[in-house]
């Protein structure tokens, strides 16, 4: 079997794009199963064991260009007997939409688009909608949904294509409680409670939401800090308004690289989510992997990983009342810290590739055996 995953970027050095995440992970579980897997990039060659870059085009675009370039680059890129096309957003499914006679297509959804792109763009959203979102379930032969909400999305939008849940995976053995007090030394906040947020630094994370919550955390917690880890659009009003709070209360870290990430976890007192859309964050699953709690706001499927107040708690009502309950577990001492460390990791295996992957294979097989 091969695998081929087209996707707008470089797996090997993910973006802040749970996306990119998701199929880099995904790549290293098929491939130490023996499969095949030829990722289709937006960046350079490359291989690594049965794992391999193959180039659509050599800069990170926007989701549309890349989709143009990917529409184009499949006209003369040969398909063997044993491949299956998994892709990992519907305009990407689009671009592949006249190989569907002779290679099975697969859409992992992390969440339908319209909804999103309507808040943002409403005529670009009825476009799509017209244009991309209607063809697809003549397009895939399966969607794969990593939640209970997009589930439901698309079993309405494409009633006859077979639709199954699978939650996103997360490396279990790259994210673990490394040692707290090394890692607080590391990112230079040692005896401060922090606050962390990992991600995408764009209009529908809030983190003006998590920035005003975090000021308002500081009249009952003056010592604490808030680590933002991550780039996007607003990068630049992010930084300013991380300024305005003064005296590096608020630090705007950029990207930071991947392996990097355990520590910054473990250094963390709380992770902190403000998306006003989300569907299951890779974060919140790393974060509990490494031993340290999470709160966001109750959107997609944080009120169910987060119904066990040990794990976090879901956040809402007023910047202050969000703070008011942060406040609560913040900082979080060791012996609270090692007494829930190995209910948090439990949570988090549940979501291990080890646990995910076997039921992605089996998708995979299905596709092939009906193709």
């Amino acid at each position: 079997m091969r695998v081929v995953v087209p996707i707008s970027g470089d797996p090997w050095v993910p973006r802040a794009s749970g996306i990119l995440t998701y199929a880099s992970g995904l790549g290293r579980y098929l491939s130490r199963q023996g499969i095949e897997v030829e990722f289709l990039v937006a960046g350079n060659n490359r291989s690594d064991g049965l794992v391999r870059a193959v180039q659509v085009t050599d800069t990170t675009e926007r989701e549309l260009g890349y989709a143009r370039d990917l529409h184009r680059f499949l006209q003369t890129h040969p398909f063997n007997p044993g491949t299956v096309l998994l892709t990992n957003s519907e305009l990407h499914a689009w671009a592949c939409r006249e190989l569907r006679a002779s290679v099975p297509i697969i859409l992992v959804a992390h969440g339908p688009t319209y909804p999103t792109l309507r808040k943002q763009r409403p005529f670009v959203a009825l476009l799509f909608r017209l244009f991309v979102e209607r063809g697809i379930g003549d397009i895939v032969s399966q969607i794969v949904a990593i939640d209970a909400e997009t589930e439901s999305y698309f079993s309405q939008s494409c009633p006859d294509t077979p639709i199954r849940r699978i939650p996103t995976g997360v490396d279990l053995e790259g994210f673990q409680p490394l040692d707290r007090n090394r890692c607080k030394a590391m990112w230079n906040v040692r005896d401060r409670p922090m606050l962390l947020y990992v991600g995408r630094l764009a209009r529908e994370k809030r983190l003006d939401l998590a920035l005003e919550t975090f000021r308002c955390l500081l009249a009952n917690s003056t010592n604490s800090v808030f680590l933002i880890a991550g780039d996007g659009p607003l990068v630049g009003p992010i930084r300013r308004r991380a300024a305005n709070l003064g005296d590096d209360r608020a630090r705007v870290l950029g990207l930071v690289n991947r392996a990097d990430l355990p520590s910054l976890y473990s250094a963390a007192d709380a992770v902190i989510l403000t998306s006003a859309i989300e569907q299951s964050p890779t974060v919140a699953i790393e974060s509990l992997a490494c031993g340290t709690p999470v709160f966001a706001t109750a959107v997609g499927e944080m009120p169910i990983l987060l119904s066990d107040g040990r794990l976090g708690w879901t956040i809402d009502g007023s910047p202050q009342d969000m703070a008011d309950t942060i406040h609560v577990c913040l900082p979080e001492n060791q012996l609270e810290r090692t007494k829930y460390e190995t209910v948090r990791r439990n949570a988090a295996a549940s979501r291990s590739w080890n646990e995910i992957g076997p039921s992605v294979v089996e998708v995979l097989h299905a596709a092939l055996s009906s193709s």
